[in-house]
């Protein structure tokens, strides 16, 4: 069997070594050019007898690339997010797919939980006596609501599709996440508005019962008052990037109070607007999830997906492969 996969993805070679024909590729090696050819001519030949495709997130897979695999019966991505992967094609195609949705949820949780602290420390508040709103009650947000209720704070969720569950447009595996906090109090968007912290975690999306894009548009960033948080962690494109500046800008020029914003996300990466930074309380360039052992967690999964799929026994463990660390606490 021949398998392409990203070499970004650690540990791939513990993993996948004994499982076939490795190809390694690069991030914008399988871009297509105006030509609709991949970037990498030295891949070419090996896309007409590949039968499975292991990505991240910095490789779309569309309707032309799968063209140009006609051996496809696998593709996975080792990231949460999966936007880069066109659904509907792979699945007009019967062409296996999966996505390590959760691969780095308690990264992104620590980051989000260590961020609130360090606001917290800043404007002396204590997380408990906070109302915090979770939008997205998947894999990261059901972690994060679970960290903060255990600081004593109250929690809302906001997660439309999962309170219904009526949405019989989107592909059952997209619906991954089931509440796990049986007393979880789900929020309309009013209610959303009116917390003080604010966490934002669900998926981008432009489906037409819950879009997500612009969740955060300039009519509700004018909304939110200086004693807020907003915090995003999860997809830049729920925040209008361009609004949030000028709203900011707007403030600024009126002498009334900044809001309380850290992004983690941002529109158009890696071309971000910069010119919010100064205007934030705290920034980072996407690196919540961006631990070893979330990417290689991400691996990991797809590598059991890879043996159920093929009826191959699981014989590779990840915590044999990672770093052991000896943590001392002092006394």
């Amino acid at each position: 069997m021949k398998i392409l996969l990203d070499k970004a993805m650690p540990y791939w070679h513990d993993f996948f070594n004994s499982q076939g024909e490795l190809i390694t590729f690069s991030a914008g090696d399988l871009a297509l050019n105006a030509s609709q050819n991949i970037y990498n001519d030295a891949l070419a030949a090996h896309l007409l007898d590949a039968e499975c495709l292991l990505v991240r997130s910095t490789t779309t897979v569309n309707e032309a690339l799968l063209a140009k695999m006609p051996k496809l019966r696998f593709v996975a991505t080792a990231t949460a997010g999966h936007d880069h992967l066109d659904i509907s094609a792979l699945e007009a195609k019967n062409i296996n797919w999966y996505v390590a949705g959760g691969c780095n949820a308690q990264a992104v949780t620590q980051y989000v939980i260590c961020a609130l602290l360090s606001l917290a420390t800043q404007d002396k508040f204590l997380i408990k006596d906070k109302k915090v709103a979770v939008v997205g009650n998947g894999n990261v947000g059901s972690r994060v609501a679970d960290a903060v209720k255990a600081l004593g704070a109250k929690v809302l969720v906001y997660d439309p599709p999962q309170q219904n569950e009526k949405n019989k447009e989107l592909s059952e595996k997209l619906i991954q996440s089931v509440c796990k906090n049986t007393d979880t109090s789900y929020a309309c968007f009013e209610d959303l508005m009116a917390a003080d912290i604010i966490c934002v975690h669900a998926p981008f999306n432009s489906h037409s019962l819950y879009p997500t894009k612009h969740m955060f548009n300039a009519q509700v960033l004018n909304a939110l008052s200086p004693s807020q948080y907003l915090i995003n962690a999860g997809r830049g494109e729920l925040i209008d990037n361009d609004a949030l500046l000028t709203a900011l800008r707007n403030r600024e020029k009126k002498g009334i109070a900044g809001l309380n914003i850290v992004l983690d996300v941002w529109e158009n990466e890696p071309n971000i607007r910069t010119s919010l930074i100064p205007y934030l309380r705290l920034t980072s360039p996407h690196i919540a999830g961006h631990t070893l052992e979330g990417k290689a967690n991400g691996t990991h999964m797809l590598y059991q997906e890879f043996c159920r799929l093929f009826n191959i026994k699981d014989s590779v463990s990840l915590s044999d492969l990672l770093p052991k660390y000896d943590a001392k606490v002092p006394i």
